[in-house]
């Protein structure tokens, strides 16, 4: 039982590191007419696993064109865009408020029902269940998952992680860092050139 809990709070934790990222993920979501705000959880408008952070995103006019779109990380950098009401043909700035266990996203300008949006983010662990149902996780994680699990139990036992594990940890967990390196650039807060876009700071029509 104390595995089981130490497990799951380890891939927890793992959930929230962008350098232990099982993998990005993205789904997509369509706008709708003047609403500037969207849930994104389990049976909500945005019906996926409630990602620990949104690192990229773009807005798919209809058309067929991309639009790139900044992803603000800040509740300040939010509030500080000037145009967050306005409502225009093509959202521009997109942030993510991390509710538990229900997110919201918030796009500006409000679109006025134009497009679809991308979202990037970090795929969540599955975790474990019970102690008995095995989980299917992609290579060098068993390891480290073993390893960490290891050290973090064996305080309750009394027992000593030894050096040579704790390098065998630090050469695993190090092994899966690099591999996610990139899953680590979250959206680079430009909006690419465009012949038609504006500035960035003004909404664009």
């Amino acid at each position: 039982t104390d595995a089981l809990t130490l497990a799951n709070q380890i891939l927890d934790n793992w959930d929230a590191d962008g350098k232990m990222a099982l993998a990005a993920a993205s789904t997509t979501f369509a706008t709708v007419a003047n609403t500037g705000s969207y849930t994104i959880g389990p049976a909500m408008t945005i019906n996926v696993a409630r990602p620990m952070r949104i690192n990229g995103a773009t807005a798919e006019l209809d058309a067929g064109s991309h639009w790139p779109m900044k992803v603000v990380q800040g509740v300040a950098e939010w509030n500080s865009v000037p145009f967050r009401n306005d409502i225009t043909f093509t959202p521009r700035i997109l942030f993510y408020s991390r509710g538990n266990p229900t997110g919201v996203i918030y796009v500006a300008p409000i679109p006025r029902g134009c497009c679809s949006i991308s979202l990037w983010y970090w795929a969540a662990f599955t975790k474990f269940v019970d102690v008995t149902t095995s989980i299917t996780l992609l290579p060098a994680y068993e390891k480290a998952l073993r390893l960490q699990l290891a050290h973090d139990l064996a305080p309750e036992y009394d027992v000593a992680f030894s050096k040579e594990a704790g390098e065998a940890l630090a050469m695993a967990l190090a092994i899966l860092q690099e591999l996610n390196s990139e899953l680590l650039t979250p959206s680079p807060g430009m909006i690419r050139a465009m012949a038609d876009a504006p500035p960035v700071g003004v909404p664009a029509p």
